[in-house]
């Protein structure tokens, strides 16, 4: 998974981590990341920190209490 609000480095990351074998998902918003993510856990959790309303802090909180060997990476742009 990657959660970003911006649609170009979305886009420019999932293109960078295609490959045969691995599947990514984009998501703008942590909350639908979060959904998507009890209903199918992925193996990594790429994040932006600074995300409109639930941020990257709360949602590695939320993703620990589901799974608490999530693999999670956050990330800032500034």
């Amino acid at each position: 998974f990657i959660i970003d609000p911006e649609s170009d480095f979305l886009n420019w990351a999932a293109g960078h981590l295609k490959a045969p074998a691995v599947s990514v998902e984009k998501f703008s918003k942590a909350e639908d990341a979060l959904t998507a993510y009890q209903k199918n856990r992925c193996d990594l959790l790429l994040s932006e920190v600074r995300l409109p309303g639930m941020n990257g802090i709360e949602l590695l909180k939320r993703i620990r209490q589901i799974d608490p060997n999530g693999m999670v990476l956050l990330f800032s742009g500034i």
